[in-house]
């Protein structure tokens, strides 16, 4: 809430993509307990300041009477993704060996 006012939807948005980015990729790296925790902080982050913050802006950005059905497709993407993220991980490690 304190971040928003001076930064704004779209920037909370993209500061935290980059986050989860970068602890996605520190977490393809870890070499141990400490890059493991930094890991989890930039991705804890990212969801943390990404996602209110794209809630929040299509929210303001669909019409009053089309937010449920805009919130029923995110929501539902949101689903689908977490179902697709497993099968999609184990074909990418078994590729990488």
């Amino acid at each position: 809430r304190q971040l928003l006012p001076r930064l704004g939807e779209p920037r909370l948005i993209l500061i935290g993509l980059l986050s989860l980015a970068c602890g996605f990729v520190v977490l393809t790296r870890v070499a141990g307990p400490a890059m493991l925790g930094l890991a989890i902080v930039l991705i804890c982050f990212g969801y943390g300041v990404g996602g209110p913050s794209i809630t929040g802006l299509l929210s303001r950005l669909s019409p009053p009477g089309e937010q449920g059905a805009v919130f029923g497709v995110l929501a539902s993407a949101q689903t689908l993704a977490r179902m697709l993220n497993y099968p999609v991980a184990n074909i990418l490690l078994e590729r990488r060996g």
